[in-house]
């Protein structure tokens, strides 16, 4: 078999050229799955539609903690409304307690059970702009659950993607019922929820 130098020289720059094209698209391939993981471990918030409440799950590590990135509407006032009791499977209760917030910039909600300087249980809610609450009442079913002699259920919102609920709200964040010594789902819990402020 004869061929030209220049056949030669064509072909190997050829091989190289799809070798180094498929060892381009491999390590794309896999740089977008690593950046995937990564904005799924860090709860990438991705507005579509940036007049709704918007919000993800951000993935935590600890047990009673809850944390979501929220992005509000420009120019509408909302609250950030918590609930420890009167928690049904699908309505919203009077809250027990609000935080203030006004849209624009993302911001993070924390959620947490932990004990204080004087080891008592608290529930406390924290935003990366600034707002920290004690949240409610806790009974003696919490205390329970805290100390593991009961257990829950419970719903987290858009824990695997961003999730868009009407401006005017309620957008629901979590939902956790308390269960008693028979395994049923008690009115004590849990619950956070957005709704847009009442104009005063």
């Amino acid at each position: 078999m004869q061929f030209s130098l220049k056949a030669l020289v064509v072909s190997v720059v050829i091989c190289a050229l799809g070798l180094s094209l498929w060892t381009v698209s491999q390590r794309l391939r896999d740089v977008t799955a690593e950046l995937r993981d990564q904005r799924h471990e860090l709860g990438h918030l991705n507005v579509t539609d940036a007049e709704k409440i918007n919000f993800i799950t951000v993935p935590q590590h600890e047990d009673m903690k809850w944390r979501w990135r929220v992005q509000l509407p420009v120019g509408r006032k909302y609250n950030l409304c918590f609930s420890t009791i009167g928690i049904s499977d699908i309505d919203f209760p009077q809250p027990h307690c609000t935080l203030f917030v006004e849209g624009g910039d993302e911001f993070t909600i924390t959620v947490l059970c932990h004990r204080d300087q004087r080891n008592n249980w608290k529930l406390t809610a924290m935003t990366t702009a600034g707002h920290t609450q004690n949240l409610g009442f806790l009974g003696p079913a919490h205390h329970a659950w805290f100390e593991g002699q009961t257990t829950h259920s419970f719903s987290v919102g858009a824990q695997d993607q961003t999730t868009s609920a009407n401006a005017d709200g309620p957008a629901e964040l979590l939902r956790l019922r308390i269960k008693d010594s028979n395994n049923a789902p008690t009115e004590d819990g849990l619950l956070v929820w957005i709704t847009q402020a009442t104009e005063r």
